[in-house]
């Protein structure tokens, strides 16, 4: 997975620097130029729980490290975001760390954070899907607006259909990506950018996963040749 952010953010003209202090696999994507600065702290963790986090000192580890960078990048600390990369067994695993995601990334103090998870059926889908042209933007935002890949996404939530099942694995993770990493709402020239993450979150804390399940459902996949997937995205979770 750190392969696949690390190929997002350097097509974005980020340089990425390994980060020692941090477990395996996480670094730090930094973008400066006369208009703007922006980093990204990867952070590749195994488990996601307080008391995995306390006995880390994954706290004390991050503080260190920004205290670090803000001595060398005067823009650093306004404009660094965390982005946890976290592999699951099952979303069940996820359930049981809900509120200690939520009370992660709606903590106000330090920098914004999020928390992408994933598991290892997604992540080998999205791998045979894109990695042979080395994860190339422009085919992810091509494929996140497909309304055939939705159509599919959409049959394997409704009846587990297993000619689906390909489709809705690496369909579910590539979604994901683009709404827990905030710059990706930033890139397209095409067509309004939308805030999926605050508006599935806040789906997701008021009304649960069913409900959102139940709209994707009923969705006319049809008007997607009219309107983006992120757009209807943040349309369902207005409602």
């Amino acid at each position: 997975m750190t392969d696949i952010l690390k190929s997002i953010l350097q097509q974005l003209n980020f340089t990425i620097a390994q980060q020692e202090s941090l477990p395996v696999g996480s670094f730090l994507a930094s973008f400066s130029s006369s208009q703007k600065e922006e980093y990204f702290l990867v952070l590749n963790v195994a488990s996601l729980n307080p008391d995995k986090w306390a006995e880390e000192k994954l706290d004390q580890s991050l503080a260190d490290l920004v205290s670090f960078w803000k001595g060398h990048l005067s823009g650093f600390s306004k404009n660094v975001s965390l982005l946890v990369l976290w592999q699951v067994l099952s979303e069940e695993e996820v359930e049981n760390s809900k509120r200690f995601i939520f009370e992660l990334e709606e903590d106000p103090y330090d920098f914004k954070k999020y928390v992408l998870f994933y598991t290892e059926p997604e992540l080998s889908a999205f791998t045979d899907k894109f990695s042979e042209d080395g994860y190339r933007l422009e085919d992810l935002q091509k494929e996140l607006n497909n309304p055939n890949s939705f159509e599919s996404f959409k049959s394997y939530l409704k009846s587990k259909a297993p000619s689906a099942e390909e489709t809705f694995r690496y369909f579910s993770l590539l979604s994901r990506i683009f709404i827990k990493v905030p710059i990706l709402r930033t890139t397209s020239q095409h067509q309004e950018v939308y805030d999926l993450q605050n508006a599935i979150d806040s789906m997701f804390r008021l009304k649960g996963h069913e409900v959102l399940q139940q709209r994707l459902l009923n969705l006319d996949v049809s008007i997607l040749e009219n309107d983006p997937i992120d757009k209807l995205i943040t349309k369902l979770c207005d409602e």
